[in-house]
């Protein structure tokens, strides 16, 4: 599942490349909302879809993953691991997702090989958007890195660029 309307043409090549169905899921966005609403929207909507029986006939439920880009990737990363969605998702494709918001951007900074990054200047205020002041930060739903491996999906499958860390 893509989880970005702005990821129209990603879910579309998808779906025709894949053979499979592609379903981009709304979720509220920070700065305006914080962990873990979004994952909460998406969990939501991704119960009500696979439990619709409208949709019965078109959903091999054997066969459900999720994924995202980015902040989408984090999202799935989190969800794929509730209690109430463990079990029905048998895969997770994250590209580029931010597994660990635990290390620091000066931390993250140093393990990235040198050259110019556009997002050195917004890595701190995109982490306090999202996760704000006084949130666990290896809470599994935030940081998927720290879950449990017998709550991850089967089948993972993980996209990092150049200057992806953790």
């Amino acid at each position: 599942m893509c989880f970005s309307a702005l990821d129209a043409k990603f879910c579309r090549f998808l779906a025709d490349h894949a053979s499979c169905i592609v379903i981009a899921i709304p979720y509220r966005k920070a700065p305006f909302t914080k962990f873990p609403y979004a994952i909460h929207d998406v969990a939501t909507l991704i119960q009500l879809i696979l439990d619709d029986p409208r949709l019965a006939s078109s959903i091999d439920k054997s066969k459900v993953g999720l994924g995202g880009h980015s902040a989408g990737a984090n999202i799935a990363g989190g969800v794929s691991i509730l209690k109430d969605i463990r079990g029905k998702i048998g895969a997770y494709v994250g590209i580029h997702p931010i597994l660990d918001w635990t290390i620091t951007t000066q931390e993250r900074l140093a393990l990235r090989p040198e050259g110019p990054d556009f997002l050195t200047s917004a890595m701190d205020l995109i982490s306090q958007a999202y996760a704000g002041y006084g949130i666990d930060r290896r809470d599994a739903r935030l940081s998927p890195i720290y879950a449990d491996a017998w709550k991850l999906p089967q089948n993972i499958f993980l996209s990092g660029a150049e200057l992806d860390v953790r």
